[in-house]
């Protein structure tokens, strides 16, 4: 209990610190679509902005390093894409790629490969590219969701970005059991699916690394 009550007590000093950080920075709002979360830090913020550097010792007493490790897509200028928790303000953007220790520019889409499962240079394109699950009106964020070939691999369909879109655990089984069917005139930015009925349903990329394919 004692090494969980430490693990605990890090990683809320970690973010507590970058919170009192980013109101300094101006930055209001610190993850949208966690507006308890915001209004309870945004509160007090002056007080852990004055308790912050204590708080910081405690945490260092036991020689214990607190590392955050933090995945942000977005383009040049624009908000920023968190994995697990959705989307920030350019300044929130702005400011941890300052602090960020590794930087990945993505100029390009990266290529595909001979083989099922996609590399992972893809598969962190297609969370950057699609945000979320492809289904319409679907918002399972895209670290939650699979690769999925819009042409099947076994119909010939590449495992390239082309032909990969990000779809959830459940209506990815809508595809496998169930009929749903998908094609792409596009290359996966625009996915049409086809309901068992012959209804056609139309989706678009609408995450911060869609610019790449426009």
């Amino acid at each position: 209990m004692d090494t969980v009550v430490t693990a605990l007590r890090e990683v809320t000093v970690a973010e507590l610190r970058l919170a009192a950080t980013l109101h300094g920075a101006g930055c209001v709002r610190l993850l949208r679509g966690r507006g308890r979360y915001d209004a309870a830090v945004m509160a007090h913020a002056g007080e852990l902005s004055r308790r912050m550097p204590d708080l910081w010792e405690v945490a260092e007493d036991d020689g214990r390093l607190s590392v955050v490790h933090l995945h942000v897509i977005r383009a040049p200028g624009g908000p920023g894409y968190v994995p697990g928790t959705g989307w920030v303000s350019p300044c929130t953007a702005d400011l941890w790629a300052e602090v960020a220790t590794r930087v990945h520019r993505h100029a390009e889409v990266p290529p595909g490969v001979d083989r099922y499962r996609p590399s992972a240079a893809v598969r962190r394109h297609l969370a950057g590219r699609d945000g979320h699950c492809r289904f319409p009106a679907c918002r399972v964020p895209a670290d939650r969701c699979q690769a999925d070939h819009i042409v099947g691999y076994a119909e010939g369909g590449p495992t390239d970005p082309a032909n990969l879109h990000c779809v959830c655990q459940h209506h990815h089984n809508l595809k496998t059991w169930f009929g749903w069917r998908t094609r792409t005139p596009d290359g996966g930015v625009t996915v049409v699916w086809t309901a068992p009925d012959g209804r056609e349903f139309t989706t678009r990329a609408r995450g911060p690394l869609a610019f790449l394919h426009e």
